[in-house]
C-alpha cells in the first residue's frame, strides 16, 4: 500500500504544526506556572523528541 508523496507531505506539515503549538505552551507553561514539571520538548527533523527531568 502505497501513499501519495503530497499526503505524506502534508501529515509531516500537521505534526511540525502541532509540535510547534505543543512547544509554545509548554514554554508558556514552564514560565508562568511553577508546579508545571519541567518537561522539554523538540522537534526534530526526525520527530518529536520528549525529554523528561
Amino acid at each position: 500500500m502505497r501513499l501519495h508523496t503530497s499526503v505524506i507531505a502534508r501529515y509531516s506539515e500537521a505534526i511540525q504544526s502541532v509540535a510547534a503549538e505543543f512547544w509554545i505552551a509548554s514554554e508558556y507553561l514552564a514560565m508562568t506556572d511553577t508546579t508545571f514539571p519541567m518537561r522539554k520538548m523538540s522537534y526534530s527533523g526526525h520527530g518529536i523528541l520528549l525529554q523528561l527531568p
